[in-house]
């Protein structure tokens, strides 16, 4: 799903501020450009101590490689754990 346009939440959607977005065809939506929000990348890692506005994504980074696998395994053990109806998912990536 996280190559579909939109695959975000209902909440942001719905909101005034996002409507306003739409309405406005305007690029940012807060310190982001609002196609961050549209396309997603497949996986998100921020160093929140030095980035706290979450604009530079650490998830490509060679360097963070094995933590990103870590924590997506996490992920995958957790859906499959509660019988999520997206764990199929991790058998078509």
């Amino acid at each position: 799903a996280w190559k579909l346009d939109y695959p975000f939440a209902a909440d942001l959607w719905d909101s005034s501020t996002w409507q306003e977005v739409i309405r406005t065809d305007s690029s940012q939506f807060g310190k982001r450009k609002v196609e961050a929000y549209v396309q997603r990348p497949r996986y998100e890692l921020y160093d929140l101590e030095n980035d706290p506005d979450e604009l530079v994504n650490l998830a490509d980074k060679p360097e963070h490689a094995e933590t990103v696998e870590r924590f997506a395994g996490f992920i995958k053990e957790f859906q499959e754990e509660t019988d999520d109806p997206w764990a199929i998912k991790w058998l078509h990536e």
